[in-house]
């Protein structure tokens, strides 16, 4: 083991306790963040929200998405629609939000030939933002996502 791999170690030792804290509690808040847009989100178009059924998954920590989740019911189908901030797929450090459909591919070829607004993007089954790490907020963007979204539901259904 070279000197600078030994040196880090022994860095690391000294503070991974601070570290892994501070993970967890940024992990921890902005899952609580994400919940909240979903909780108190007032307008969802043709979706109707099962507010209680709002929660987070958690993924290790080498796969770095954290997300929220809620329930929601269309035409007497079930829903469930997942927001995250995705580091895992970013092509660089800086994440890109997403929304998508979990375990339902009836939309995914509609989504795949709608005609999206051009901030937004479906890829690998997601509606993304791609956000200036400059100039973003989270609650802002995830609530156009979800916008666009139901904009998509509005014309489709």
């Amino acid at each position: 083991m070279n000197n600078e791999t030994e040196n880090f170690l022994k860095e690391g030792i000294k503070r991974y306790k601070q570290a892994s804290e501070i993970y967890f509690t940024f992990r921890k808040e902005l899952q609580n963040k994400l919940q909240l847009i979903l909780k108190t989100r007032k307008n969802w178009g043709l979706l109707k929200p099962n507010i209680s059924s709002v929660k987070s998954t958690y993924f290790a920590p080498d796969y770095p998405l954290l997300n929220s989740r809620i329930v929601c019911e269309l035409n007497s189908k079930t829903l469930t629609i997942v927001i995250a901030v995705n580091w895992y797929q970013s092509e660089n450090d800086f994440p890109f939000f997403v929304l998508w459909i979990e375990k339902d591919t009836d939309f995914i070829t509609k989504q795949e030939q709608f005609n999206w607004n051009s901030n937004f993007e479906f890829k690998e089954n997601g509606l993304r933002l791609n956000i200036n790490p400059e100039n973003y907020e989270i609650e802002k963007d995830f609530n156009s996502i979800i916008d666009e979204f139901l904009r998509f539901i509005k014309e489709t259904n």
